[in-house]
């Protein structure tokens, strides 16, 4: 599937969404903040602890979610998931790295393959940027997989207005800064809901401020980090766009408009602009504020009305 094939059926599903909402046939929480897809895994379980699971344990719930029935007994597959429960915080990092090869004919010589990308991603973090899921995990040539991940641009709302919030997401190696009126589920699942497999959401991926003797290392991080954001933007990646802050319900009111803290009133998110971007936050509420914005400032994204 092509990036323009990803944003258009991105498109379609939110403006679906919209229109399942104003009719009222389920509630707009269910759309918007709830995901039970095929292969998605509740925040809960990808949290789970690794010490916690046995091998029997592991093996079960990757079956259970990625439609399988493996034994231990197929070939490899054992010392794969030994490996991964020995060197994994939680089932989410597991997950992440193994389900792309769940599918595959056999795991013989799969975990020598993922054990030398390993080491070669361990040896590049120490000079480069820091990555949440490994390439390696997303792409067997360690390049980006442009029909799988998808970028979220975002505005910075005030420093009153958020939470620096401690999350094994990133191995709480760094606090995320995040809206006081929203969560990292919320965010997860709207991602899915518009097809998203994988992101690349800065304040995940880079490392931001934190503890003060991880200031160096942010610092030396940051002097490749700046490029990279530039650089992932640029491969024209599907591109989720959350205008009045991460997360954050959509509000298209010319108050919020005007604020210097939106989207269209920051410099940053400059190099963020993309033909495939998607709004993020939207619900099932029409306004003439909505169509305002849609057909003025972004006048590609209203699709036409259809008999």
């Amino acid at each position: 599937m092509s990036t323009e094939m990803a944003c258009d059926l991105g498109h379609l599903m939110v403006w679906g969404a919209i229109r399942v909402a104003k009719l009222g046939i389920v509630p707009e929480e269910s759309l918007f903040w709830a995901n039970v897809g095929l292969s998605v895994i509740p925040a809960i379980l990808a949290d789970r602890d690794c010490a916690s699971l046995g091998i029997n344990d592991l093996l079960k719930l990757l079956n259970d979610v990625l439609g399988a029935s493996y034994s231990l007994k197929k070939q490899g597959l054992q010392e794969c998931l030994q490996h991964f429960r020995r060197t994994s915080r939680d089932f989410g990092q597991v997950y992440g790295s193994l389900r792309g090869h769940w599918l595959l004919p056999g795991f013989a010589g799969v975990l020598s393959g993922l054990v030398k990308e390993q080491k070669k991603d361990e040896a590049e973090r120490e000079i480069a940027i820091n990555r949440i899921l490994p390439l390696y995990a997303l792409s067997s040539d360690r390049s980006i997989p442009i029909t799988k991940v998808w970028t979220v641009s975002h505005s910075w709302v005030h420093e009153s207005a958020r939470t620096d919030v401690w999350t094994p997401i990133n191995g709480n190696e760094w606090p995320v800064p995040l809206p006081n009126d929203t969560t990292l589920e919320h965010v997860r699942v709207e991602l899915l809901n518009l097809g998203a497999e994988y992101s690349w959401l800065d304040v995940l991926c880079l490392r931001q401020r934190g503890r003060p003797e991880d200031e160096k290392r942010r610092k030396e991080e940051w002097t490749l980090d700046v490029h990279t954001i530039g650089y992932i933007y640029s491969l024209g990646l599907p591109c989720i766009t959350y205008f009045n802050g991460l997360g954050l319900l959509f509000d298209p009111s010319l108050k919020i408009l005007s604020s210097d803290r939106h989207w269209f009133n920051r410099v940053w998110t400059v190099q963020e602009a993309t033909d495939k971007w998607l709004p993020g936050g939207l619900t099932g509420v029409a306004s003439a504020d909505a169509l305002v914005f849609f057909r003025e400032h972004l006048p590609r994204s209203v699709p036409a009305e259809r008999d």
